[in-house]
């Protein structure tokens, strides 16, 4: 399934998991009240329980509505509580587990290994660097955690860095990237607030009953110890659902994500040899830490044996990679995980330094064929990640240093949101928001960001923005009401420019809320903004002719299952209707936001072919839409991707496809 069907697959698996919870939550209140009035009857009758709870109901009415009270209050508080703290993103996840920020400056060959392939992953991807996370734990696992990708985290395990190889670390990285691309990552972070829910009634039983002995309580024989009891069996009904739930989200979409993990690389072996070391490791891939029961479904591999397993069978996910293995091999997989332990004081070089650099991939052109630019869209493959080794090698030495700062990041950044036109101006209103050192550093960066070659732009941002993920919550939200003064402020920019800024935004804001689930629009209903952007979008490249924009719109138009309009008649003031433009389109379903890249491809390359400058406007407008587009390499051609074939009837089949799942 492609990267809009699975985000319109997450979307649903969302409002399904909404449902099974409220489901979960009416069988533990049911078992709560049950236990609630055979321990009332017990305590006020001689008689066996089960003749008097009757009675004991019709007497006291009241008794079920306020245990339905209290259990509600406990269980869906609890969960409403967990969901409000985790909007914080996916370092809330990490830190419940212990794990601790791996950072930009990291001298340890291992952890700096694992930072460049994350890099080079959401290079490739189009995403903002995902914060890694370091889990003290001798297992092999990982997991990403967030509900978006712009504040999203990775955890990696020591026992992963010490086994692992950089391609069979590239494969399990590949694989948490998945989950990022696909939705999965929201959809598992949600999961992870209800299930908190579901477990607290086990846990508050386990702490009143007489088992804890952290309680000096000397009632704990009596009421009290019979109440935890009767809770923690209770609760173990919490425990059993959620547990299915973790199974039914995760198992199937874990095959999917190594089906991805794989497209990455174009090549089984790392992603398959990392499965065999979990299977070889004296440990595996069981986790000892606390709160490892909420993250079993989000988990590269299963943390132990549970009754029901939220991951495939070992062997299943190996052989679905290689059908010609055999057991036999985790015999001598484990002699050499070994000899690699006992020999590890000279950890393996980064291969990466050894790959070809962007400019060796990147094309002077590259054909712009609109439904195979459109397939890319959340599917990066093996050249991109290729590009993304080479792009990270090429990137300037002071761009790097920034990213490994906040503080030099947000001046880096800003510098690049000012652009060219009108610099003075925007550079006063930064000295007025942010402060005459903001500024300065600000100005320190101008001849970077100047340097900068288009290619190196947005990747530059994804780095930044990853960085500034560090930076307090009043301190990001300061630089976005900048970089939103900036948007509006001086003369009319670039169409680049605006794009740069605007994306810069997008990531900035996504990382500081929650996605919220608002229904889509029809295309239909913003038939006038896509007008416009694809109106100025064609002026842009017309240079004033009018007659080739207008031949660049209709290209890209013809995309559209829409009747024809003409161009939009060209106006000096864009900026202001075009984030309005943007902020609806952003709401179209995933499946017309599909179309809505093909015909900004068609527009951009309305002549057949697309320059750096024009694939990079088009990634940046598609960040803008969330439907992250990779680097556009010289090895785009019809052939690698869908039929090129505009029909308004294939649009159509996509949209029944996807919802019949």
């Amino acid at each position: 399934m492609d990267f809009y069907g699975r985000q319109e697959r997450a979307r649903r698996a969302s409002r399904w998991l909404v449902v099974a919870f409220a489901v979960a939550v009416t069988i533990v209140v049911l078992a709560v009240n049950t236990v609630v009035l055979v321990t009332l009857a017990v305590l006020n009758s001689d008689a066996p329980a089960f003749l008097n709870v009757g009675r004991w109901l019709d007497t006291h009415p009241g008794t079920v509505f306020i245990t339905t009270i209290l259990v509600l209050l406990v269980v869906v508080g609890s969960s409403l509580w967990k969901i409000a703290a985790l909007r914080a993103g996916g370092k809330v996840v990490a830190r419940d587990l212990g794990a601790r920020l791996v950072r930009g400056d990291a001298a340890d060959p291992l952890q700096r290994r694992l930072l460049n392939v994350v890099e080079e992953m959401a290079i490739a991807s189009s995403v903002p660097i995902p914060s890694v996370y370091l889990l003290e734990e001798p297992a092999i696992n990982a997991l990403a955690a967030g509900y978006a990708p712009s504040e999203a985290s990775v955890v990696v395990t020591r026992g992963a860095l010490l086994a692992l190889d950089r391609d069979e670390l590239q494969g399990v990285i590949g694989h948490e990237f998945s989950h990022i691309l696909s939705g999965d990552m929201r959809l598992n972070t949600q999961l992870v607030g209800f299930l908190h829910g579901l477990f607290v009634v086990s846990e508050l039983g386990r702490w009143l009953g007489p088992g804890n002995r952290n309680r000096a309580d000397k009632r704990r024989g009596g009421l009290f110890g019979w109440a935890g009891m009767a809770l923690f069996v209770v609760g173990l009904v919490g425990l059993f659902v959620g547990r299915l739930l973790q199974a039914a989200v995760a198992r199937q979409r874990e095959r999917l994500a190594d089906a991805s993990a794989v497209q990455f690389t174009r090549e089984s072996r790392g992603l398959r040899n990392a499965l065999v070391k979990v299977g070889a490791h004296r440990v595996g891939s069981r986790l000892a830490g606390m709160g490892v029961d909420r993250v079993n479904h989000m988990l590269f591999a299963s943390p132990g044996r549970l009754d029901f397993a939220t991951h495939p069978p070992l062997l299943e996910r190996i052989r679905a990679l290689d059908p010609s293995f055999q057991s036999a091999e985790f015999g001598h997989m484990r002699h050499e995980l070994d000899a690699r332990e006992a020999a590890f004081a000279a950890p393996p070089a980064d291969r990466s330094a050894q790959r070809p650099g962007p400019g060796e991939l990147f094309a002077e052109a590259v054909p712009a064929n609109a439904a195979a630019i459109a397939s890319l869209v959340g599917n990066p493959g093996p050249a991109h990640v290729r590009f993304a080794e080479g792009m990270r090698r090429s990137m300037p030495a002071d761009v790097r240093l920034a990213a490994s700062d906040p503080r030099k990041a947000e001046g880096l950044l800003l510098a690049i949101a000012i652009g060219t036109r009108d610099r003075e101006l925007r550079l006063a209103f930064v000295r007025t928001q942010l402060g005459t050192g903001v500024a300065d550093s600000v100005c320190q960066f101008l001849p970077v960001a100047d340097a900068m070659p288009l290619i190196q732009r947005l990747p530059a941002v994804l780095l930044l923005i990853g960085s500034l993920r560090q930076a307090q919550r009043a301190e990001r939200l300061r630089l976005v009401s900048v970089i939103t003064g900036l948007v509006s402020r001086g003369g009319i920019p670039t169409i680049f420019e605006y794009a740069l800024r605007k994306s810069a935004l997008t990531f900035l804001r996504d990382g500081l809320r929650s996605p919220r689930d608002r229904w889509h629009l029809p295309m239909r209903g913003v038939q006038n903004d896509l007008q416009l952007l694809l109106s100025v979008v064609a002026a842009n490249g017309a240079d004033g002719n009018l007659a080739s924009a207008t031949r660049a719109f209709a290209a890209g138009w013809a995309r559209l299952p829409l009747l024809p309009v003409p161009v939009a008649p060209g106006s000096a003031v864009w900026v202001g209707p075009m984030d309005r433009a943007l902020a609806r389109l952003d709401r179209l379903s995933t499946v017309d936001k599909e179309c809505v890249v093909q015909a900004m491809s068609a527009t951009i390359g309305h002549d057949g072919l697309l320059n750096v400058a024009e694939a990079e406007l088009l990634r940046l407008f598609c960040a803008l839409l969330h439907c992250p587009l990779p680097p556009l390499l010289d090895g785009l051609r019809p052939t690698d991707a869908v039929s090129d074939s505009p029909g308004r009837g294939d649009h159509q089949e996509r949209k029944q496809e996807t919802r019949a799942g």
